[in-house]
């Protein structure tokens, strides 16, 4: 399967981690989508992004499904949350 928005072919080639630094926010859910359909499309099996919080993970959701709605994202709670804290 081949997703039709245009990945980064050149992070893609290699086994690295990339760090990205001075993304405007509105801008990152796309940088995030083209990375991931770049890795899906190169065999990868999937890619890890560390959001600084809570808001910053909505707003990158909500960026995610308009830039990619066949994207698979799944998010985890934070490392300080406490197991029934959100229930």
């Amino acid at each position: 399967m081949k997703f039709e928005l245009p990945a980064f072919p050149d992070l893609a080639d290699g086994d690295l981690a990339v760090t990205l630094a001075g993304v405007p926010d509105g801008f990152k859910g796309e940088i995030i989508a083209r990375l991931a359909f770049g890795a899906w499309n190169a065999g990868r099996k999937g890619l890890v992004y560390a959001a600084s919080d809570g808001q910053e993970l909505s707003v990158l959701e909500s960026a995610l499904a308009f830039h990619a709605p066949g994207l698979e994202a799944i998010t985890l709670p934070g490392w300080d949350c406490l197991p029934y804290d959100r229930v």
